[in-house]
């Protein structure tokens, strides 16, 4: 179904504008809110007058923070429990690679045996009597000692073929023979070959051993504080927009194909670059440490199409070249970001201090207006 089709079904069948969005299966906001301007322009216009939409339950606090630098998306709170419902029991051990809002609903093991965590993310609380936390980079993980060790694995990756392969292959190294794997799966309208990638992720598990189910549309996230920065400055209320098919998997043997038929060669994902946050006020700030363009008369200089992000997408034109992200969608380049993380530690006094200093270094302070 082409896009032009997709939307026209979505005016036909959808009763408001989150209902919408969320039908026309990852296409972003402001790219499907065009175009379903397109198919009728008076019900887009009259669902946003009324404001009839499925506003975010969970992040409409202006206060919350959320990490770009690292893809802090979140299952809404309806999601979770719904997954909770669906993935394990109380007596089952579960595995989360990259799924921190699971962590309050992980099962208690009468056993004493421990669940497991990891996430890049060092913040997360856990309940340390049921749960560890391992803080690693999970596209850089080799073998471990829990092998095999998990009833349940659930993981979500960024949505990139190179990460859902690699998150793949861990999770399957962490669950038992006959024990459970889900992940989310990207809607096929994502981005141009997005339904490619999903052929190929499915080929991906089938030749390393896992029979699933695809239940449609079950995963639904509230839109991060970075995502709702983009969505509210195009006119967009922050909706659950996006949505995605879950991929629930059982492990039936061993078997580890390491070519796929049909898929070419995948090269690794990146790693997680060293980076350091600092919050201000409402905002937080992530400086990546080890890239800088190193060149320029002043401190901060504007990346190619503006501060602002138009899209959360890793491949946004000048997005490359940017080493400073604020939570609110927001980013920058910064010609010595070593310096900029010693000076931002050395201020003190209140939010509205700290960033009128960063405004004599040169830092465009507009963006937290």
């Amino acid at each position: 179904m082409e896009v032009k089709e997709l939307c026209q079904a979505a005016i036909k069948h959808c009763d408001c504008l989150a209902d919408a969005l969320q039908f026309c299966e990852g296409l972003f906001p402001t790219i499907a809110l065009s175009r379903l301007m397109e198919v009728d322009r008076k019900v887009l216009e009259c669902w946003i007058r009324n404001g009839n939409q499925k506003l975010s339950t969970e992040k409409t606090n202006e206060f919350q923070q959320d990490s770009f630098a690292l893809s802090t998306w979140q299952f809404s709170e309806n999601c979770r429990t719904r997954l909770r419902d669906l993935l394990w029991r109380n007596e089952q051990r579960v595995c989360l690679l990259g799924v921190p809002s699971l962590v309050e609903y992980l099962p208690s093991n009468a056993t004493g045996l421990k669940n497991l965590l990891i996430d890049v993310s060092k913040s997360i609380h856990v309940n340390q009597e049921t749960t560890i936390h391992l803080p690693y980079d999970i596209n850089l993980l080799e073998g471990s000692e829990f092998a095999e060790t998990f009833d349940v694995c659930v993981f979500d990756p960024p949505w990139y073929l190179e990460n859902y392969f690699k998150w793949i292959e861990v999770a399957l190294s962490y669950c038992k023979i006959g024990g459970t794997i889900a992940f989310p799966l990207l809607g096929r309208m994502t981005r141009m070959d997005a339904s490619q990638d999903r052929e190929w992720i499915l080929a991906n598990c089938e030749a390393r051993g896992l029979e699933f189910e695809l239940y449609r549309g079950i995963v639904l996230y509230d839109p991060p504080s970075f995502e709702r920065s983009i969505l509210l400055r195009n006119g967009i209320p922050p909706v659950q927009w996006k949505r995605a098919d879950l991929v629930v998997a059982t492990r039936v043997d061993s078997k580890c194909a390491s070519i796929v038929d049909g898929v070419p060669p995948i090269a690794g994902p990146k790693p997680i670059k060293p980076m350091r946050q600092f919050v201000i006020g409402q905002y937080l700030i992530d400086i990546v440490l080890d890239r800088s363009a190193g060149y320029g008369s002043g401190l901060f200089r504007t990346p190619l199409g503006g501060y602002w992000m138009k899209t959360p997408s890793r491949k946004e034109i000048g997005l490359s070249d940017c080493n400073v992200y604020v939570s609110n969608g927001a980013r920058l380049i910064c010609e010595r970001p070593l310096d900029l993380g010693s000076q931002l530690e050395e201020m003190g006094g209140s939010p509205e201090q700290t960033i009128m200093q960063l405004g004599t270094l040169g830092f465009p302070i507009e963006i937290f207006s």
